[in-house]
């Protein structure tokens, strides 16, 4: 019994400190008049019309290509499994409320998405369970760079690409300095020890584990995901079942540059 006692408390432990547990502050009071296959229908439910929602703006836009290109690449990474689960669903329901907050307006400025860089960053710490964190600023970064390159308003190589590692930074520090806030009111509520418990657990996840400007930005945010796996290979190879969805935004950014590539080639033999 004290054994079961003990190994509830650790694994309560590394829950609270080290995976963003705020889902629960959602989960808790749902729980107290819904089953847990309830509320995974109602998440679901929540993604699918947010979705609907952005299919619609994308297609009032008239950005019909990249509202296909991207529910295709939803299919790639079997979707359908991660909609209606708890763990899986947060992560991509911030990325689509991140996407319709990035090109919702005809014109955001610069300000503006560093702003929604950094509450994507907290948002993302406090309610993913470390799954597929990337893909709540690499994939908005995306539909934003495909609009303004169909809209004629994507600017020189150096000052879009500034303007990425920038908003990435935002999104970074915001994720990293969330997760250090977690860390110090654990320990505060929980002892100091659980700070080096942290520091433990994070340390295994380390050690194991113009059209020429647009392409270049896509290739450099699809690139993001092998970056996360590098920096964190010991938790991308042992969860590599949900991990490799992160690629959503490798797989989009393959599919647009396919899709200038094809129309680049029609328009010369039009012109032949």
């Amino acid at each position: 019994m004290k054994k079961k006692q003990h190994k509830d408390r650790y694994i309560f432990k590394y829950i609270f400190t080290f995976l963003c547990t705020g889902a629960v502050c959602v989960l808790r009071p749902l729980l107290c008049i819904w089953s847990a296959g309830e509320i995974r229908k109602a998440l679901g439910i929540c993604f699918i019309l947010l979705n609907t929602a952005l299919g619609i703006l994308l297609w009032k836009r008239k950005q019909k290509e990249l509202f296909f290109l991207y529910f295709f690449s939803l299919l790639f990474i079997k979707i359908w499994v991660t909609v209606f689960s708890i763990e899986y669903i947060m992560a991509f329901i911030l990325m689509t409320v991140m996407i319709i907050c990035f090109v919702v307006h005809k014109k955001t400025e610069e300000w503006q998405i560093f702003q929604f860089s950094i509450i994507s960053g907290v948002l993302t710490c406090f309610f993913d369970f470390l799954t597929v964190e990337t893909v709540t600023i690499t994939v908005p970064l995306l539909f934003l760079f495909v609009i303004k390159q169909n809209t004629g308003r994507l600017d020189k190589w150096k000052k879009e690409l500034g303007f990425m590692i920038t908003s990435c930074l935002f999104w970074g520090f915001s994720y990293g300095g969330m997760f250090f806030i977690k860390w110090l009111l654990a320990a505060k509520l929980m002892g100091s020890r659980v700070f080096r418990e942290v520091l433990d657990t994070a340390g295994y996840r380390i050690a194991h584990g113009e059209n020429g400007t647009f392409q270049r930005l896509l290739v450099c945010l699809g690139m993001v995901p092998y970056l996360r796996y590098l920096a964190l290979s010991g938790h991308s190879t042992e969860h590599y079942f949900f991990t490799y969805r992160a690629q959503l935004a490798t797989i989009m950014a393959v599919g647009m540059i396919a899709v200038y590539k094809g129309k680049m080639v029609l328009k010369e033999r039009k012109d032949i």
